[in-house]
């Protein structure tokens, strides 16, 4: 929505995003992820925030995030769990729920991807109408010009 409004070609945008979403972003994500999930790079990092070196254990909300954090990263095994079956209603109960925030969450990326579009599609048809008129412009002004830069009148 800016590139119209600020008047910069949409080539350099889009190229610009491309290349800062697309290989920038995501190859540190990738890496970020691959460290932290490779060998016991997970471990060590909640020895870090748990240390008392850094802190965390001084604010209880903080510890006890990171704990539970702890807890649900490094303790899961799908293949351990007893009372799959009797979880299985409040599981269904709250994918419903979070698939209907889920459906309005998209609805607004829809009308917000749709938006983008037709400012897109006003941002050409403006610059095309201006192109044209500046064209039209241009033919006037060509064709009413006196053929004589003084004013003279043609040798009679």
């Amino acid at each position: 929505m800016l590139c119209g409004r600020y008047g910069v070609p949409f080539a350099t945008f889009f190229g610009a995003t491309l290349l800062g979403k697309a290989v920038i972003k995501t190859s540190l994500q990738s890496f970020a992820i691959v460290f932290l999930f490779w060998g016991g790079n997970l471990a060590r990092v909640f020895a870090l925030l748990e240390s008392p070196n850094l802190g965390l254990a001084h604010v209880p909300v903080l510890a006890g995030l990171v704990s539970s954090l702890k807890n649900m990263l490094l303790a899961f095994d799908p293949s351990s769990s007893s009372t799959a079956a009797a979880d299985h209603d409040t599981a269904s109960d709250a994918f419903h729920a979070s698939s209907l925030v889920s459906m309005v969450w998209n609805l607004v990326l829809m009308g917000m991807v749709a938006f983008f579009v037709v400012s897109l599609l006003d941002s050409l048809a403006v610059q095309e109408l201006n192109r044209l008129e500046q064209e039209a412009a241009t033919d006037v002004s060509m064709h009413y010009a006196t053929p004589f830069p003084r004013g003279d009148a043609p040798p009679s």
